[in-house]
């Protein structure tokens, strides 16, 4: 319960303090004033897409979810969109002299934390994986990153692959697919290369 307040407390500071900065740099700049947002677009609920600047500067404890994403427009409005609002946006990266698309699309899963949020996307294909990065307490005063990831095929459940449970999880996750049940069954695939087993699902190794 303890650290269930701490991460709801976290939220509610990160979702303030953004929402300040974006209120104290309103003026008449138009998208200037918000210098370091990075280029993207975002797909309404309606299929527009809408290219622009989004902040791309998310607090603790959530480093790689939003559950408002802030949007500069090319006329230098600026709109808050929350996961009910959006299909998903995508956010342009440069590192290393590439440019790494990251998309986020909204989910939602049975966590009483965090419930509704923009999830970044991994993998598009029939086997999705989706996921976030987050900040866990380890101690009084200490905290540690931690990545969490989802898999779903088709409109089944968000499944997260774990050390406990694995080969039970997997089979009720790939149950239609033969060749990979009987791979989990001689343990080839386990909780260390379970990203083998999307691939070669993805790859049509069930067809």
């Amino acid at each position: 319960m303890r650290i269930t307040i701490l991460l709801f407390s976290l939220i509610c500071l990160s979702l303030h303090t953004q929402a300040q900065s974006d209120k104290s740099t309103k003026g008449k700049e138009g998208n200037n004033r918000h210098k370091k947002w990075k280029q993207g677009f975002v797909v309404t609920v309606h299929g527009d897409t809408i290219m622009g600047k989004m902040r791309d500067e998310i607090l603790p404890p959530f480093y790689d979810m939003q559950y408002e994403m802030g949007f500069d427009n090319r006329d230098g409005i600026t709109k808050h969109y929350t996961p009910d609002s959006l299909r998903s946006f995508a956010i342009f990266r440069s590192q290393d002299g590439r440019t790494d698309t990251a998309v986020y699309v909204p989910m939602k899963i049975d966590d009483a934390v965090i419930g509704h949020a923009f999830f970044r996307l991994y993998i598009d294909a029939p086997c999705k994986v989706y996921g976030y990065i987050t900040v866990v307490p380890t101690g009084t005063a200490s905290v540690r990153t931690v990545e969490y990831k989802y898999i779903r095929i088709g409109n089944g459940s968000l499944v997260p692959p774990g050390r406990a449970g694995f080969i039970k999880d997997m089979k009720g996750v790939f149950s239609s697919c033969p060749i990979i049940l009987a791979k989990l069954e001689s343990k080839e695939y386990s909780f260390s290369n379970w990203e083998d087993m999307v691939r070669d699902y993805n790859h049509g190794s069930c067809k």
